[in-house]
């Protein structure tokens, strides 16, 4: 779509999440899908709390956008009902996602049915309890439009449950750029202390139920209390899929995208618009979890390739900045593919680490894990507890290759200790980082050497980022980098991504790695039994498994009974006999 001037409709988008939020960020991604489709030109700027959003805001209807978009995080914050008066008064539509402000200007709101949502979430929560019960609340912030409209949904459902009790209930803090895992684990650890036989929780983000999770599994009650979220994000996914999370509401960011566009293209052609256009959300159990993960994992190579359109639409963006975007998507598709391919966790870091280095042209790359899960911090918090990293793989600028750095004699010039395993001192970007699970990025144009950090002569950025799952670290990845400018806020975005893919992959190869530990360790023992043992699956009776005793017992080996049924071996009255016999026991 064009102006009258022939140039494209440009949309200009702010947010406060799109740093911090994997759904706001999918979310974004897909607005500039949509965008791009139906031939308008989105721009997306960074507001770092609600104080900046309404400037930046200002600065984008000064550059003549026009449309504006945002995500308010306060319903009457003056600086921001000015602004949105002001775009409307030039004729400016504005679009509100998610919440909506305290004013009657003719503004449209974009969101998610938050109030349907949070009722199937709670209502999930009573079925499962049978409709008695003891049961915890975690509020959506009531300075935001969604967060209000979860709150009283929940509430507009109890009367039809007389007999849950809502033994605690509080506000969750939506504004402040705080960890919403740590909030979410201390809210539970409030609960429990209030009523230590609750039975369940409902949060109204997924971050606070996961919060809340990390508070149950602590306490040792895994199991024992139920708990539900709303967003639907990766790490949510996981939960359910894992059992530790009962269900979550899934925000559709494609939906929630299509609507925007839509509601764009009629304000601009002078149509009547609904004030509030609402998206479906949906239910995500352990009946359903698998095809919202693939949903989600579909979306993740449109992301990729927004980045790399982002930059080639720029035109005052050097060329450099679009291969690197480039770079950025065949590293993406090639860490995919070494994550998904690889199951040993070792040669996985391995490969993960020399990729990264060569695709972002770095001095070294490096992976460490954790000597047992870290648990987050608040932001300001001291860590008063040493804890060890063991060095698992490292790629430099010296070969090229990767090497293990449990041994390596030059550790001592990338590291801050001189031999593994590393113990980072509590106050070092690498120890606050696993902390707090949070990416930190340290800059010197003259070198880190001078600031006393212990790296190779050159490096004049190096990047922190934790391996994280759920709300705790497993390790964290170290990159250097000669470019004082190479950890910029795209950069950190992507490697954010990446390395949140990889600490799940790493995750579940070491799960995969235990289990065929324990698949061997069982096998062991049932090749020693003096007795002859078989397993049949009981739909078509093939032996899947026949061991040692049986061989001998019988005078055939396994490899020619595996995978066969009692006709392939015996004549057929034989046979039917066997099965016969099967099917009785079945």
């Amino acid at each position: 779509m064009s102006s009258e001037n022939g140039k494209k409709i440009r949309i200009g988008f702010v947010s406060i999440d799109l740093k911090f939020s994997y759904f706001w960020r999918l979310t974004e991604n897909c607005l500039r899908t949509e965008a791009s489709a139906q031939g308008f030109q989105l721009t997306t700027v960074i507001a770092y709390g609600i104080a900046e959003q309404a400037g930046r805001l200002e600065e984008l209807l000064s550059e003549g956008v026009d449309i504006l978009l945002t995500n308010p995080k306060s319903i009457d914050d003056p600086a921001l009902l000015a602004v949105v008066a002001k775009a409307l008064a030039a004729h400016v539509p504005v679009i509100l996602l998610d919440s909506g402000i305290a004013t009657d200007l003719p503004f449209t709101l974009v969101g998610s049915d938050n109030t349907a949502g949070q009722a199937m979430a709670a209502e999930t929560i009573f079925k499962h309890l049978g409709g008695r019960g003891k049961v915890a609340y975690f509020q959506g912030d009531s300075r935001a439009y969604s967060g209000a409209a979860r709150t009283n949904s929940f509430h507009a459902l109890l009367p039809h449950y007389p007999d849950i009790e809502v033994v605690y209930e509080c506000m969750l803090d939506w504004c402040a750029l705080i960890s919403r895992l740590q909030e979410g684990a201390d809210r539970m650890r409030e609960a429990f202390a209030r009523c230590p036989d609750i039975q369940a929780v409902i949060c109204s983000t997924d971050e606070s139920a996961l919060g809340a999770i990390a508070t149950i599994d602590n306490l040792g009650l895994t199991g024992k209390i139920v708990v539900a979220g709303f967003d639907g994000t990766p790490d949510a996914f996981l939960a359910v899929s894992k059992g530790t999370m009962l269900a979550t509401v899934q925000q559709m960011p494609r939906s929630i995208a299509r609507a925007v566009i839509d509601v764009a293209a009629a304000s601009l052609q002078g149509q009547v618009v609904a004030p509030v256009v609402r998206t479906p959300t949906r239910l995500v159990t352990s009946d359903n979890v698998l095809d919202a993960m693939l949903e989600t994992m579909q979306m993740m190579p449109h992301m990729i390739h927004g980045l790399v359109d982002s930059a080639e639409t720029q035109r005052n963006l050097q060329q450099n900045i679009i291969v690197a975007q480039n770079n950025i998507l065949h590293t993406m598709a090639a860490v995919s593919q070494a994550v998904s391919s690889i199951r040993e966790p070792d040669r996985m870091m391995q490969e993960v680490v020399k990729l990264i280095r060569d695709r972002f042209v770095l001095h070294s790359a490096a992976i460490y894990t954790s000597d047992k899960p870290f648990e987050a911090m608040a932001p300001d918090a001291q860590l008063d507890t040493p804890f060890n990293l063991r060095a698992n793989s490292r790629s430099d600028n010296r070969e090229g290759d990767v090497s293990d750095v449990s041994n390596d004699p030059t550790l001592a010039s990338i590291t801050p200790m001189n031999s593994p395993p590393l113990r980072p001192a509590a106050n070092s970007p690498m120890a606050q980082s696993v902390a707090t699970l949070e990416c930190r990025v340290v800059t010197h144009p003259i070198g880190l050497r001078s600031l006393d950090m212990a790296t190779a002569d050159g490096v004049r950025a190096q990047a922190f980022f934790p391996l994280r799952v759920g709300v705790q670290a497993i390790g964290i990845m170290v990159l250097d980098s000669w470019d004082v400018h190479a950890f910029d806020d795209d950069a950190v975005m992507v490697l954010q991504t990446i390395t949140d893919q990889v600490a799940i992959a790493i995750n579940s190869a070491n799960l995969y790695v235990e289990q065929k530990s324990t698949t061997a360790f069982l096998d062991s023992i049932l090749d020693n039994i003096p007795m002859s043992i078989h397993v049949k699956d009981v739909k078509e009776l093939r032996y899947l498994l026949w061991n040692k005793a049986g061989e001998l017992l019988h005078g055939d080996s396994r490899k020619d009974r595996i995978g066969k049924t009692s006709h392939d071996l015996f004549p057929k009255e034989r046979a039917d006999a066997i099965a016969q016999r099967d099917r009785a026991v079945i």
